[in-house]
C-alpha cells in the first residue's frame, strides 16, 4: 500500500515557518543531502506551510526526471521568477512551449556542429593559453574560476550568437562582472520563503537587477547584430549558422522569448561549465597522481603542439574525459532539482498528489555505494575500466529523460579541450596564499575563493 507524505520520516519542523531556520541557502544541497544521510529516502521537510518529499534513490528520480514535462514541472515560483525578470527561455518554461523551444535548440548542439565550431573553441583555448603562460611569469598564483568564466562566455557567444566578446584579453570586462551577478538573484529568489522584492527591494536587489539591464542591452545588441546578417544574407532564415539565427527565423517568436533564451544559453554555458573546469582544477592539485597521467596523455596525444588543433585530437583524451566525468559525479555543480506534480501519481510507494513539492538529488545517489564502489573516493579510472558496481547513469549532472540538458557535448568539449592544454603547458599546485575553496549555492555549486599556482612545465622536443 502506498503511504501519504506526512508519514515519512524527517527534520523535526517548528509551526508556521517548518525548517526554514535549518535551511541556509548557501549550504542548501548539503543541508538536504544529510538529511537524506540522516532520514533515508525518500523523507520530508516544510518550508513556510509546503510539504517537501526529497528523493535520492536513482530509480525514483529517473521515474521522476523521465516523466516531465508530462507529469512534473519545475516549481511554478521558478518560471514566475524568471518570466518577472525577462529571462524566461528553455531552461524555465514548461509544456508545449518548452517543447517548441528545445525544438529549436538542439541543433546547434549536435556532434556536426561542435565540429564545424572546434576552430573557434581552439581560437579560445589559445587566447586562455597565452594569458596563463604570462601569468605563470608574473603571478603564479591564480584565481582560475575567474578566468574560466571569460573563457566560456567567450566559447558560448561564438557558438550560439556568432558574436566573440572576446573577454579573456580584456583586462576588465564589464560584461562578465554583471553576468556573475545574475546567478545569485535568481538563487535567493527561487528559494526565498516569502517573495520580499515584490514589496521592496534591498540594495542587493537593485546592483543585481541592474546588471541584469546591463547584460540585457548586451542581449539586444546580439539580436541586432543578428538581425543585420539576416537583413544581408536572407538565405540566413532557411539555413540558420547559430543558434540566434534560427531563433530569429521563427515567425510567432516574440522578442522577449528571444531574449529570455539568448540569455539562458548564456548563463548556462557560462556558469556550468566553468565551475565544473574549476572543480577539475582544483582536485588535480588534491590528486597528484590523476594530474600526472593527464599530463602523460596530453603528451602523448599532442606531441608537439600545445593545445588539441582537431576535434579528433579530443575524441582521443579518453583518461581527460575520464577525469571530467569524474569530476561531474562528485562534484556535480547542478545537485538538486525542485519539482511539483502534474497529476496523481506515486514515487517509491509514497502517494503523490497533483500539486505536490519534491526535490530530487542529483548528485547524491552518484556518491552511494549501491551505485559506485568506493564512491566517496576521486577515481577517474573507473570510466575506462569500471569494477564492482559502476552505473553511469547515476551520474545525473546533466539530468535526464527528456529535458536532459542539450549542452552536455559541447561542456565535455570544454572541459577535455581546456584539461589537455593544461596538462600539456602546466603544472598545478597549491597557492601560496594558502586560500582555501568553499563550495556555495548560487543556483549551481560554485567554488568561491578557488585559487591554484601554475608553473610553466617543459616543453616537450
Amino acid at each position: 500500500m502506498p503511504i501519504p507524505i506526512c508519514s515519512l520520516p524527517g527534520p523535526k519542523a517548528l509551526p508556521l515557518i517548518g525548517n526554514v531556520h535549518q535551511l541556509k541557502q548557501k549550504k542548501l544541497p548539503e543541508i538536504l543531502g544529510s538529511w537524506a544521510d540522516e532520514f533515508g529516502t525518500p523523507y520530508r521537510f516544510q518550508i513556510m506551510g509546503r510539504t517537501f518529499a526529497a528523493f535520492s534513490r536513482l530509480d525514483s528520480i529517473l521515474k521522476v526526471l523521465r516523466e516531465r514535462p508530462g507529469h512534473f514541472r519545475r516549481l511554478a515560483n521558478i518560471e514566475a521568477v524568471f518570466r518577472e525578470l525577462g529571462t524566461n527561455g528553455l531552461f524555465s518554461t514548461e509544456g508545449d512551449e518548452w517543447r517548441r523551444q528545445r525544438a529549436l535548440t538542439n541543433p546547434a548542439f549536435n556532434s556536426g556542429n561542435l565540429q564545424n565550431f572546434y576552430g573557434t573553441l581552439s581560437l579560445v583555448v589559445q587566447r586562455l593559453l597565452s594569458q596563463w603562460n604570462r601569468l605563470a611569469v608574473n603571478k603564479p598564483d591564480v584565481e582560475v574560476q575567474k578566468d574560466l568564466m571569460k573563457f566560456t562566455v567567450d566559447v558560448t557567444t561564438s557558438l550560439a550568437f556568432g558574436s566573440d566578446l572576446n573577454t579573456l584579453e580584456r583586462d576588465e570586462d564589464v560584461t562578465q562582472k554583471h553576468l556573475e551577478k545574475i546567478f545569485p538573484l535568481l538563487a535567493n529568489r527561487i528559494t526565498a520563503p516569502i517573495p520580499y522584492w515584490r514589496y521592496f527591494r534591498l540594495p542587493k536587489d537593485r546592483r543585481a537587477e541592474n546588471a541584469l539591464n546591463e547584460v540585457m542591452k548586451t542581449v539586444d545588441s546580439f539580436m541586432a547584430t543578428g538581425r543585420a546578417r539576416i537583413a544581408a544574407n536572407p538565405s540566413l532564415k532557411e539555413r540558420p549558422t547559430n543558434f540566434l539565427e534560427g531563433l530569429l527565423s521563427v515567425p510567432d517568436m516574440t522578442d522577449d522569448e528571444i531574449r529570455g533564451n539568448l540569455l539562458t544559453i548564456l548563463l548556462a554555458g557560462e556558469d556550468t561549465t566553468a565551475n565544473s573546469l574549476a572543480w577539475m582544477l582544483h582536485l588535480l592539485v588534491e590528486h597528484p597522481e590523476v594530474q600526472k597521467k593527464m599530463q602523460a596523455e596530453a603528451d602523448e596525444v599532442l606531441g608537439e603542439a600545445v593545445f588539441p588543433v582537431s576535434y579528433a585530437d579530443c575524441a582521443s583524451l579518453r583518461y581527460t574525459e575520464a577525469v571530467a566525468m569524474e569530476t561531474l559525479r562528485t562534484r556535480s555543480v547542478a545537485q538538486m532539482l525542485f519539482l511539483e506534480a502534474l497529476v496523481d501519481t506515486e514515487v517509491e510507494g509514497v502517494t503523490i498528489p497533483k500539486g505536490t513539492n519534491l526535490v530530487t538529488l542529483l548528485s547524491h545517489c552518484g556518491m552511494q555505494e549501491e551505485n559506485f564502489s568506493s564512491a566517496k573516493e576521486f577515481n577517474p579510472d573507473r570510466w575506462l575500466n569500471p569494477k564492482g558496481n559502476h552505473n553511469p547513469k547515476a551520474m545525473l549532472s546533466f539530468g535526464d529523460g527528456p529535458r536532459f540538458c542539450p549542452g552536455r557535448s559541447l561542456a565535455l568539449l570544454e572541459m577535455k579541450a581546456v584539461g589537455a592544454m593544461i596538462a600539456r603547458n602546466f603544472h598545478l599546485s597549491k597557492p601560496s596564499n594558502g586560500a582555501v575553496p568553499r563550495a556555495t549555492y548560487q543556483f549551481v555549486v560554485v567554488p568561491e575563493n578557488l585559487w591554484l599556482r601554475i608553473e610553466k612545465r617543459p616543453q616537450k622536443q
